[in-house]
């Protein structure tokens, strides 16, 4: 695949260009994607596949309010904006969040290495702030 366009996109495909880049993913029977990387995160299609949706869940440590947690993604959101984090069911996890705009297509490489970046994206912002929370 050349460039990875709304038309031609699917779990199958994002899989295929993950697991040829030598990452460790997996597609469930339910067409879920994940790859692993510092952490496990989810790829997900969005808006009729008009973006790529990178996606992780993590758990804040056992104590930490509702406030503390609301508190730190909002400091985050204000000190990195293309990264997206909010907390979920209260405090139950916190969801750390970038998209990748199809419009235009992208290549697989460019895929790959935005995927990179948000992996490092989530180590930056984990070091931001975030006593209290993990």
């Amino acid at each position: 695949m050349d460039m990875i366009t709304t038309e031609n996109v699917s779990p199958q495909s994002l899989n295929e260009i993950f697991d040829a880049a030598f990452m460790d993913c997996v597609l469930d029977e339910n067409g879920h994607l994940t790859v692993q990387g510092k952490y496990t995160y989810y790829v997900l299609l969005e808006s009729g596949n008009k973006f790529i949706r990178l996606l992780l869940h993590i758990r804040p440590r056992e104590g930490a309010s509702v406030e503390t947690c609301r508190h730190y993604c909002e400091r985050v959101n204000a000190e990195m904006i293309v990264l997206r984090l909010a907390p979920v069911n209260g405090n139950e996890s916190i969801g750390m969040e970038w998209h990748v705009s199809l419009t235009g297509g992208i290549t697989p490489k460019h895929l790959v290495l935005c995927f990179k970046e948000y992996d490092e994206l989530i180590q930056d912002a984990l070091q931001r702030g975030a006593e209290g929370v993990f």
